[in-house]
């Protein structure tokens, strides 16, 4: 009888921790989605564990991206773009990458992948 009041015991504890657990690991989750949307690197973090296939897919677009710059020694990576998916493959969309200008000032443009499930890179637009 006693050992039957014990593990009821035991059993309200866990579920005590448990419930107050819950609501930690609810808030954890919303602050690491904010703070991936607000630091791109975060979410190419994030990616590469979750979905590492994807993110193999929008680095070959940006590599490709940053290749494209006129000036590839001095181009950097902004924005990581938005990847879609196709019926054949992917849309990576809104890559933007800044380089250096004539004139030395920053110059930023956007490029736009079409690439297969393979990662192959089918299509690219640059648009200036």
């Amino acid at each position: 009888m006693e050992h039957e009041s014990l593990t009821r015991r035991e059993a309200r504890k866990k579920r005590k921790r448990l419930n107050k657990l819950v609501p930690l690991l609810i808030f954890a989750a919303f602050a690491f989605y904010i703070l991936q949307e607000q630091f791109p690197q975060l979410h190419g973090l994030s990616e590469k564990v979750f979905a590492p296939h994807k993110s193999r897919i929008r680095e070959s677009c940006q590599d490709r991206a940053l290749a494209a710059a006129n000036n590839a020694d001095f181009a950097r990576l902004l924005e990581p773009g938005t990847l879609h998916e196709t019926q054949n493959g992917y849309y990576v969309e809104d890559v933007v990458v800044a380089e250096m200008g004539e004139s030395g000032q920053e110059q930023r443009f956007h490029f736009n992948c079409y690439v297969d499930s393979n990662g192959n890179i089918v299509k690219t637009h640059r648009q200036d």
